[in-house]
């Protein structure tokens, strides 16, 4: 919108929701995103991490925990934000095709293999 004249409105080819413009924001004009308090008493929001990334991530229909589960495109990969971490603690848990839990990740994408869980799965 123009001068916040509805009349005036400017179209993106190719933007087709919020998510997919705030993305193409951010790499095109450098812009960051929502920053994640790190001593927030909450979790963080999925666009507060790594999955807003729309070209690397794909939402499913499945939730764990109340959180939607990603599916990482390239490799299929699954991905959600661990519902009972904040703060500093925060984390995303990763999966591998089959369900089988391969590690945590950062908010930025980081998997650390280490904290690999053989008792966690997906499907």
């Amino acid at each position: 919108m123009k001068n916040n004249d509805e009349t005036q409105l400017i179209k993106l080819d190719g933007i087709d929701s919020y998510l997919a413009l705030q993305n193409w924001l951010e790499v095109k004009l450098s812009l960051s995103r929502i920053e994640y308090d790190l001593l927030s008493k909450y979790p963080p929001k999925d666009q507060q991490t790594i999955l807003r990334d729309t070209q690397r991530f794909q939402k499913t229909q499945n939730i764990y925990d109340g959180r939607t589960i990603y599916r990482e495109i390239l490799n299929d990969r699954y991905w959600y934000v661990d519902n009972l971490h904040f703060g500093q603690a925060s984390h995303i848990e990763v999966f591998n095709a089959q369900g089988n839990h391969i590690g945590e990740s950062d908010l930025e994408g980081n998997i650390d293999e280490t904290k690999k869980d053989l008792n966690k799965k997906i499907f």
